[in-house]
């Protein structure tokens, strides 16, 4: 059966810069691939040089498939801490150009997990107590804000980075090399959390086309346990891919994560698509992690599309598609 295809031209966008990109020219391609069946013209912008920016508004895509938060030209420009950047959603929505994912206001919030945890407090939902911790800060246990057990994590970093089975801290000593090779390795203070010891999960949303309740979808993460027997995703679990992504079937849990993750999706004003990471206590209390609200896109290792695929909603063309058509209905609203 032939597929009618719409008269749109979508645009898929990733950048070749270092560490700037979200979305791998793998990933890339599968979506155009996918884009392709349904619309009569697909192109991929790699964005590379300022001009690419320009180049990519001359050409007045219907759509920008966006697979980059930000771009820097010059290198103090792609600090993470710089005000340089020059975030997509916000160069496009400057332009008139439509695009997919949240806007730049949003995306700050998730970029800096200090930000999103403060926006969850301001709205009445939970996250870990917290504190930032500057290399020599702290001098005896103590003067810690917070006590032992914590959880030591770089402010800005995704995917793991940063994360292993010495990020669950029980004495100062450790507390101390932590947070030193945190800013060896990034250049940046640490965020140090009070330790959640209970499951993991998470959920990936989506917002409808017809203006209907957004589709959460749970599901717990189960990692590894290390020698402490703590089950932590860390970069080195992420990487080798050998957590377990395990659908909630029962429904009164499911609809709990999922209000949960919901109302946090909402407070930090996303849209169209993402992904809200979420940690149980002891108790079994729920707390907000981070959110990942420009979430990578690989149709075997992208958290978001498993979380599609393990709760039946789609599969990796429809959520593709699904992605697309939101965004295109939000340029006919």
């Amino acid at each position: 059966m032939t597929t009618i295809k719409q008269n749109k031209h979508i645009e898929v966008v990733i950048s070749s810069l270092s560490g700037l990109n979200i979305m791998s020219a793998k990933s890339c391609v599968e979506i155009c691939n996918v884009l392709k069946k349904h619309f009569t013209e697909v192109g991929t912008t790699v964005i590379k040089k300022e001009s690419d920016l320009e180049d990519l508004v001359r050409k007045k895509p219907d759509l920008v498939f966006s697979g980059v938060k930000y771009v820097g030209f010059t290198k103090s420009s792609v600090g993470r801490e710089s005000p340089d950047k020059i975030w997509l959603s916000e160069y496009l929505e400057s332009k008139g150009i439509n695009y997919t994912g949240s806007k730049v206001a949003a995306l700050k919030l998730e970029f800096d997990k200090i930000l999103a945890k403060e926006e969850m407090q301001k709205n009445d939902i939970n996250t870990a107590p917290f504190f930032i911790a500057e290399v020599g800060q702290y001098k005896v246990t103590e003067k810690l804000p917070l006590p032992f057990p914590l959880f030591v994590k770089p402010i800005y970093e995704g995917s793991g980075n940063g994360i292993g089975k010495d990020s669950v801290i029980t004495n100062f000593k450790d507390f101390e090399t932590k947070v030193e090779s945190i800013y060896e390795e990034f250049g940046n203070p640490s965020l140090v959390e009070k330790y959640l010891s209970g499951r993991e999960f998470t959920v990936g949303i989506i917002d409808s086309i017809a203006n209907e309740e957004k589709t959460a979808m749970p599901v717990e993460l189960i990692a590894v346990a290390d020698n402490c027997g703590n089950k932590i995703l860390s970069y080195e679990a992420k990487k080798d891919d050998c957590e377990r992504l395990i659908p909630l079937q029962d429904p009164k849990e499911h609809k709990q994560v999922s209000d949960f993750a919901k109302k946090a999706f909402t407070a930090l004003g996303a849209r169209d698509y993402g992904r809200i990471d979420i940690r149980m206590d002891g108790s079994g209390t729920l707390y907000f992690l981070e959110a990942n609200l420009l979430p990578g896109l690989n149709p075997i290792k992208s958290y978001f599309i498993k979380t599609c695929k393990k709760n039946n909603q789609s599969n990796y063309e429809d959520a593709i598609l699904k992605i697309a058509e939101i965004g295109l209905r939000r340029s006919l609203d």
